[in-house]
């Protein structure tokens, strides 16, 4: 071979300068596109920090406070959730998105307000709630999915950076009802608060950047078909229920079915039969001291679960869930059955429902969106989400009224263990898909390279 056919192999093989430089802009551009995506994430777990936070810094106080109507006040917020997540995905192509966020939000702060009002008000204001409930949630794990599929973002690390501040909220407010109620301030005043906490958690969600790359950052494919296909998106109301039938009888999202009733049975388990188990002679600040640890182990165990969902898919968090399960269940049993029981363990058991709530949130945001990561699905698949994490808050905190705490806790172990089994088959039989890590990443840095040509 002669010189010249030497280098017109090398010419043909190597690298041209012009397409390492065009990589390496790509490989840029990749990194601006995942920041700006965790920085919508974070504000988004933002806005949703601060109306929560308000939320449950009081919603613990509710069956307290009305103790002949606080539950069936909780079952009738958790209704109008169920219905508001039925229509709500009419609204996500009709509506601005900051505006769902504005309006749904605000309810929160009134919901707060109305406590302060007697039990109408307690009523009226629960069915306000539980309707904005359902458009808030809705819309949440809608943009959650849709930036990550515009961005090219791992699902499970833009789900564990919302749930890291978010979950956070449990924090905030209970170290606020803590400070305020331990310092003999009165409950109408720690509601006051908690209403303008909720206010202004409205109107950073009205100012939520939309789940879009800006021009700056080269676009996905995803984020194209997303735009073209936006008018289509715009199913009409018997459509749209017409597609959450289907996704709800249909797998993967009928799977996940008994997990979502079960996460929705701990809402009413942590929030509403917790504080009922208390011994009258706890002190007061000792409901708040356990949803701070309920908050505290929630926050702190989110990313580990996007990161353990990233890289092993399903099957981590699904042991994690099992774990979490036994001690959960075990600590309450103690609580419940032994007398003078120190608050150590009050705290431990409230701790360790909040690790267990947090992961299996973690699995039903992450499944979902992996498995609807675009196209007009995706916002029925949420609203069957939400309407079936209603039922489960709805049907306990009913069976909660009979007040035996064997029921409360033998519901919440069949869908404990129809929920392992589930996962366990879906695991072994192949359904659930291990990702294989860093393969997409540099396929999609090939891609847009090639693009760019």
């Amino acid at each position: 071979m002669d010189d010249s056919t030497t280098r017109t192999v090398t010419a043909t093989t190597a690298p041209s300068i012009s397409t390492i430089e065009k990589a390496a802009s790509v490989s840029s551009s990749t990194r601006q596109s995942s920041t700006a995506a965790v920085l919508r994430a974070a504000w988004l777990g933002i806005g949703f920090l601060l109306v929560i936070t308000a939320f449950n810094g009081v919603q613990g106080f509710v069956t307290t406070l009305y103790p002949k109507q606080g539950f069936n006040s909780l079952a009738l917020l958790y209704l109008c959730f169920l219905i508001s997540s039925i229509g709500a995905p009419f609204l996500t192509h009709r509506v601005n998105l900051g505006l769902i966020f504005l309006v749904s939000a605000a309810q929160y702060a009134l919901f707060i307000l109305g406590l302060l009002w007697g039990e109408v008000a307690l009523f009226i204001f629960s069915a306000l709630v539980g309707l904005a409930a359902g458009a808030l949630w809705v819309h949440q794990g809608y943009y959650i999915t849709v930036l990550s599929s515009n961005f090219g973002v791992p699902v499970g690390k833009l789900t564990s950076v919302f749930l890291t501040v978010f979950t956070a909220n449990m924090i905030a407010g209970q170290i606020i009802s803590l400070c305020l109620l331990s310092n003999g301030v009165p409950m109408s005043l720690l509601l006051y608060v908690m209403a303008a906490v909720a206010g202004v958690g409205a109107v950073v969600l009205f100012f939520l950047p939309r789940p879009i790359p800006p021009s700056s950052v080269i676009p996905s494919p995803a984020a194209a078909d997303q735009q073209q296909q936006a008018a289509s998106n715009n199913l009409s109301l018997s459509k749209q229920l017409a597609a959450m039938k289907r996704l709800a009888l249909r797998r993967p999202l009928a799977d996940a079915i008994p997990l979502i009733l079960w996460n929705g049975s701990l809402g009413t388990f942590a929030f509403g039969n917790f504080g009922t188990f208390l011994p009258k002679s706890s002190p007061a600040t000792l409901l708040p001291s356990m949803f701070l640890t309920y908050g505290i182990l929630g926050t702190c165990l989110a990313p580990v679960w996007g990161r353990l969902y990233d890289r092993r898919g399903a099957t981590p968090l699904v042991i994690g869930i099992a774990i979490l399960a036994v001690l959960t269940y075990g600590l309450t049993y103690w609580c419940i059955l032994k007398t003078d029981v120190s608050h150590a363990i009050w705290i431990a058991a409230m701790g360790c429902l909040g690790a267990l709530d947090n992961a299996t949130n973690s699995l039903i945001n992450m499944s979902l969106a992996k498995w609807f990561p675009s196209g007009s699905d995706v916002s029925p698949a949420f609203g069957v989400y939400r309407t079936v994490f209603c039922i489960g808050f709805i049907v306990l905190a009913l069976v909660s009224n009979f007040g035996a705490w064997q029921i409360i806790l033998g519901l919440s172990h069949v869908l404990m263990v129809v929920t392992l089994v589930v996962f366990v088959i879906r695991i072994r039989s192949g359904r659930e898909e291990v990702p294989v890590h860093g393969v997409a990443d540099a396929a999609g840095v090939s891609k847009l390279a090639a693009a760019s040509e």
